[in-house]
């Protein structure tokens, strides 16, 4: 929801002001840095906005795990080869 309204709320100043114009950064260059930087923020942000929805849909359908803090057998044998205890 942030990242939508975060877009809505600069569209008008990012893709018609700054994009469409070709806004020049103003220095003795004078290159396009506003006019491609700032549209490229939007469009990473939209994109990591749909990735998190994404997972949030194939998360959603799973089994929750059960974690436990208790080790298994495998762990326990590995443990006592690295110490030296056979």
């Amino acid at each position: 929801m942030f990242a939508f309204f975060l877009v809505y709320g600069s569209y008008k100043q990012v893709f018609i002001n700054k994009l469409y114009r070709w806004e020049l950064y103003g220095s003795a260059f004078n290159p396009p840095i506003p006019a491609t930087l700032q549209p490229m923020i939007l469009i990473v942000i939209t994109l990591v906005a749909s990735q998190a929805v994404l997972n949030l849909i194939a998360d959603w359908n799973k089994e929750p795990e059960v974690h436990t803090d208790e080790p298994d057998q495998e762990e326990i044998e590995m443990l006592k080869r690295a110490v030296g205890q056979d």
